[in-house]
């Protein structure tokens, strides 16, 4: 029987039949497999989120984006808000069903500058960017898309 000491301050002995446990092993394999995926997805993820804040505050992200999006919730339906230095208006939404994640009101042609303020000639780059946006937040695969029909931007899985 070998005797394998631990390094370190305030380690002791460990006994062989806790290194021939397969308890123990698979109890390890499950830490490092954890520490790894934390470390590499969420602190990551939140590393990049304080950046984009930071980047957001001292106005480096004005310039490469028409505006900024956010959402509140009321259930399975709520607002999604729109944000830039010319205009700020909110639209009501649905979550939808089948493919169609969420279903957004969004104004026609005739009513789009009173609603939004915002010129009409604005409107299909604003829609697309807000679908982008969306499909990006709300799609976690990374593979959603968006569809205007009608008085609706669908988005899709």
């Amino acid at each position: 029987m070998s005797k394998l000491l631990l390094f370190g301050p305030g380690t002791h002995y460990v006994p062989d039949f806790v290194w021939r446990s397969k308890f123990f092993w698979i109890s390890l394999v499950l830490l490092i497999a954890g520490s790894l995926v934390y470390h590499n997805f969420f602190r990551k993820r939140a590393r990049l989120h304080l950046l984009n804040r930071i980047r957001d505050i001292f106005g480096g992200a004005q310039n490469d984006r028409p505006g900024r999006i956010s959402y509140s919730s009321e259930g399975r339906s709520g607002q999604v808000h729109y944000r830039s230095p010319e205009a700020r208006f909110s639209m009501y939404y649905e979550l939808g069903g089948g493919n169609c994640v969420m279903c957004i009101s969004i104004p026609d042609a005739a009513s789009w500058e009173k609603e939004t303020s915002l010129p009409l000639a604005h409107r299909s780059e604003i829609l697309n960017f807000i679908g982008q946006q969306v499909a990006k937040d709300q799609i976690d695969s990374g593979r959603g898309y968006f569809k205007i029909e009608g008085g609706q931007l669908n988005i899709y899985q």
